[in-house]
């Protein structure tokens, strides 16, 4: 399951707007991502893999965002 979110905004005037975001509202919690092969190479063999850019994919932790908006 992916991030949970709510976002809300409020236009108070023509000239201000404020808003709230709520990051996993849930505190769900982990990471996840392979490398292809990983599980058939040794320690030795992995060190080759440092400092190289790989990618996975995370959930944010629990996060309140306010946003205002002028405009003149």
């Amino acid at each position: 399951m992916g991030n949970l979110w709510r976002s809300e905004n409020w236009q108070v005037n023509p000239k201000l707007s404020l808003g709230c975001t709520v990051v996993n509202f849930l505190n769900q919690t982990g990471t996840k991502g392979s490398i292809a092969g990983a599980e058939l190479i040794t320690k030795d063999q992995a060190a080759a893999f440092s400092n190289t850019l790989m990618t996975g994919s995370y959930l944010r932790p629990f996060t309140v965002e306010f946003n205002a908006s002028l405009k003149f």
